[in-house]
């Protein structure tokens, strides 16, 4: 999982870097995710790199599981692989979406974790 997010981060710096018209009439519309499903979506991957983190010192396998968990996440907010690409490019495009994103994300974290800390 960790491998995704070096790769996506890239994207990121890349697509923010680079504006132009034929560039906004690239983006299939239809596979975009919305904002706020892309918050839940890469809330729940975060919450899975901490889980891979953790195993990844007790577990050999954990790149296998972690694709797995990563199909497991899409199928539970009914979202394709090329959906999900497809978002990043968008809104690596549009940084100014992605930060907002990416404030909700880490707000939804912080929640959990004191949900977490109250048990």
């Amino acid at each position: 999982m960790k491998n995704l997010f070096r790769l996506i981060l890239p994207l990121f710096l890349f697509y923010s870097c680079y504006h132009d018209a034929a560039m906004e009439e690239s983006f299939d519309m239809d596979k975009v995710i919305p904002a706020d499903k892309m918050t839940a979506l890469l809330t729940d991957i975060q919450l899975l790199e901490g889980v891979v983190g953790v195993e990844q010192h007790h577990n050999e396998d954990v790149k296998i599981i972690s694709n797995e968990y990563f199909v497991i996440i899409l199928e539970k907010h009914q979202t394709s692989r090329e959906d999900f690409y497809e978002s990043i490019r968008y809104y690596s495009y549009h940084i100014e979406l992605m930060d907002n994103i990416y404030e909700d994300m880490i707000t939804n974290l912080n929640k959990k974790e004191s949900e977490i800390m109250l048990e």
